[in-house]
Protein backbone atom coordinates (compact mmCIF):
# COMPACT_ATOMS: atom_id res chain seq x y z
CA UNK A 1 0.00 0.00 0.00
CA UNK A 2 1.14 3.55 -0.65
CA UNK A 3 1.78 5.81 2.34
CA UNK A 4 2.24 9.52 1.74
CA UNK A 5 3.64 11.85 4.40
CA UNK A 6 3.71 15.56 4.02
CA UNK A 7 4.07 18.16 3.29
CA UNK A 8 5.70 18.75 6.68
CA UNK A 9 7.90 21.72 7.48
CA UNK A 10 11.47 20.42 6.84
CA UNK A 11 13.05 21.83 10.03
CA UNK A 12 10.11 20.46 12.04
CA UNK A 13 10.64 17.04 10.45
CA UNK A 14 14.37 17.20 11.19
CA UNK A 15 13.56 17.92 14.85
CA UNK A 16 11.10 15.03 14.94
CA UNK A 17 13.70 12.67 13.48
CA UNK A 18 16.22 13.67 16.18
CA UNK A 19 13.54 13.22 18.84
CA UNK A 20 12.54 9.80 17.49
CA UNK A 21 16.15 8.64 17.36
CA UNK A 22 16.71 9.78 20.95
CA UNK A 23 13.72 7.77 22.12
CA UNK A 24 14.80 4.74 20.09
CA UNK A 25 18.29 4.85 21.61
CA UNK A 26 16.81 5.11 25.09
CA UNK A 27 14.45 2.20 24.44
CA UNK A 28 17.28 0.09 23.08
CA UNK A 29 19.21 0.40 26.34
CA UNK A 30 16.28 0.70 28.76
CA UNK A 31 13.04 -0.85 27.48
CA UNK A 32 11.36 -0.44 30.88
CA UNK A 33 7.74 -1.56 30.71
CA UNK A 34 8.08 -2.37 27.02
CA UNK A 35 8.83 -6.05 26.50
CA UNK A 36 12.46 -6.19 25.33
CA UNK A 37 11.67 -8.48 22.35
CA UNK A 38 8.80 -6.23 21.28
CA UNK A 39 10.98 -3.15 21.75
CA UNK A 40 13.74 -4.72 19.65
CA UNK A 41 11.32 -5.52 16.81
CA UNK A 42 9.76 -2.06 17.05
CA UNK A 43 13.18 -0.42 16.96
CA UNK A 44 14.41 -2.38 13.97
CA UNK A 45 11.37 -1.51 11.86
CA UNK A 46 11.14 2.11 12.96
CA UNK A 47 14.91 2.70 12.62
CA UNK A 48 14.74 1.59 8.99
CA UNK A 49 11.84 3.94 8.31
CA UNK A 50 13.40 6.88 10.18
CA UNK A 51 16.68 6.34 8.31
CA UNK A 52 14.79 6.38 5.00
CA UNK A 53 12.99 9.60 5.93
CA UNK A 54 16.25 11.22 7.08
CA UNK A 55 17.97 10.27 3.83
CA UNK A 56 15.19 11.96 1.86
CA UNK A 57 15.04 15.07 4.03
CA UNK A 58 16.50 18.04 2.20
CA UNK A 59 16.99 20.96 4.56
CA UNK A 60 17.37 23.27 1.56
CA UNK A 61 13.68 22.68 0.91
CA UNK A 62 10.92 24.29 2.94
CA UNK A 63 8.92 21.10 3.28
CA UNK A 64 9.37 17.35 3.49
CA UNK A 65 7.24 14.82 1.65
CA UNK A 66 7.69 11.07 1.42
CA UNK A 67 5.89 8.35 -0.49
CA UNK A 68 6.61 4.76 0.27
CA UNK A 69 5.21 1.32 -0.29
CA UNK A 70 4.54 -0.70 2.85
CA UNK A 71 2.83 -4.00 3.33
CA UNK A 72 -0.47 -3.35 5.16
CA UNK A 73 0.44 -5.78 7.96
CA UNK A 74 3.77 -4.03 8.49
CA UNK A 75 2.07 -0.62 8.54
CA UNK A 76 -0.40 -1.94 11.10
CA UNK A 77 2.48 -3.28 13.22
CA UNK A 78 4.31 0.06 12.98
CA UNK A 79 1.19 1.91 14.10
CA UNK A 80 0.57 -0.57 16.90
CA UNK A 81 4.14 -0.28 18.13
CA UNK A 82 4.04 3.53 17.98
CA UNK A 83 0.75 3.58 19.85
CA UNK A 84 2.10 1.15 22.44
CA UNK A 85 5.26 3.24 22.90
CA UNK A 86 3.19 6.41 23.31
CA UNK A 87 1.21 4.75 26.09
CA UNK A 88 4.25 3.19 27.73
CA UNK A 89 5.04 4.50 31.21
CA UNK A 90 8.72 4.38 30.28
CA UNK A 91 8.33 6.58 27.20
CA UNK A 92 5.86 8.86 28.98
CA UNK A 93 8.49 9.52 31.65
CA UNK A 94 10.97 10.61 28.97
CA UNK A 95 8.66 12.83 26.90
CA UNK A 96 8.37 16.34 28.29
CA UNK A 97 5.65 18.89 27.65
CA UNK A 98 8.16 20.72 25.43
CA UNK A 99 8.71 17.50 23.44
CA UNK A 100 4.98 17.09 22.99
CA UNK A 101 4.60 20.70 21.89
CA UNK A 102 7.52 20.47 19.45
CA UNK A 103 6.93 16.99 18.01
CA UNK A 104 3.31 16.05 18.70
CA UNK A 105 1.95 17.51 15.48
CA UNK A 106 4.37 15.51 13.32
CA UNK A 107 3.62 12.36 15.32
CA UNK A 108 -0.10 12.98 14.80
CA UNK A 109 0.46 13.56 11.07
CA UNK A 110 2.39 10.30 10.70
CA UNK A 111 -0.29 8.34 12.53
CA UNK A 112 -3.06 9.95 10.46
CA UNK A 113 -1.35 9.18 7.17
CA UNK A 114 -0.75 5.56 8.12
CA UNK A 115 -4.41 5.23 9.16
CA UNK A 116 -5.61 6.81 5.92
CA UNK A 117 -3.48 4.36 3.94
CA UNK A 118 -4.79 1.38 5.91
CA UNK A 119 -8.43 2.43 5.39
CA UNK A 120 -8.50 1.13 1.86
CA UNK A 121 -6.95 -2.23 2.71
CA UNK A 122 -10.12 -4.18 3.37
CA UNK A 123 -12.10 -5.49 6.29
CA UNK A 124 -9.10 -7.22 7.90
CA UNK A 125 -7.75 -3.79 8.86
CA UNK A 126 -11.05 -1.92 9.29
CA UNK A 127 -11.60 -2.75 12.97
CA UNK A 128 -8.06 -1.78 13.88
CA UNK A 129 -8.38 1.47 11.92
CA UNK A 130 -11.47 2.38 13.96
CA UNK A 131 -9.63 1.63 17.23
CA UNK A 132 -6.73 3.78 16.08
CA UNK A 133 -8.98 6.69 15.17
CA UNK A 134 -10.17 6.81 18.77
CA UNK A 135 -6.64 6.61 20.16
CA UNK A 136 -5.33 9.21 17.73
CA UNK A 137 -8.22 11.50 18.66
CA UNK A 138 -7.21 11.27 22.32
CA UNK A 139 -3.59 11.98 21.38
CA UNK A 140 -4.63 15.02 19.30
CA UNK A 141 -6.59 16.36 22.27
CA UNK A 142 -3.31 16.56 24.23
CA UNK A 143 -1.70 18.79 21.59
Amino acid sequence: MLVHLGPVDAPQMEGWLRFARRLMCDLRTEPGDMDSQFAKSLLNDWCDLVDDWAAQLNLGEKSFSWRGDLEPDKAEFLLHSLERALHSATVAAWVTEDDLAAHGVVTFHIMQRFIESLEGQGSAHAEYVEQLRTLVGRFAAKL
